[in-house]
């Protein structure tokens, strides 16, 4: 005699298991993939805001290399410094650390990025490094 509460056990198990090996590949692969466009948009950001502050004040912050961790706002008075306006306010922790480096005149944003992107030239899945720089022009190179 056949069973059929036996088999739709079976069929429910199966699925199941489906769904949660599917949840468990969306948020490893899905996960990585949104970091690399939310760390990017998160540059971006700041570059366009590096801009309109040149604008105005005819140089970009000067800082040697710093962690954008340890930027929270810029203002005409620079990072991190009161001011009457504000150019960038950092909301929210960054994806992933950047890094920013200004010698007054140019300045170089540089981020990693985990995943195959070719719109911005990364054609292998280890990633790449990426830079937005004065300008806001914008470069990648695959990851070794």
């Amino acid at each position: 005699m056949f069973d059929y509460r036996k088999q739709t056990k079976i069929i429910m198990s199966a699925i199941l298991v489906v769904l949660i090996a599917l949840i468990i590949f969306m948020v490893f692969f899905n996960n990585s993939r949104s970091n690399d466009i939310v760390v990017f948009t998160q540059v971006k950001d700041l570059a366009t805001a590096l801009e309109k502050y040149y604008d105005k004040v005819n140089r970009y912050p000067e800082l040697e290399k710093v962690n954008t961790d340890v930027l929270f706002k810029l203002t005409d008075n620079g990072f991190n410094q009161d001011g009457k306006v504000i150019y960038w306010q950092r909301s929210g922790d960054w994806a992933r650390i950047a890094s920013y480096t200004s010698n007054g005149d140019n300045y170089t944003l540089r981020f990693g990025i985990n995943n195959k992107w070719p719109m911005w030239g990364i054609n292998t899945q280890k990633g790449g490094i990426c830079t937005i720089s004065s300008n806001l022009n914008i470069s990648c190179v695959p990851g070794i």
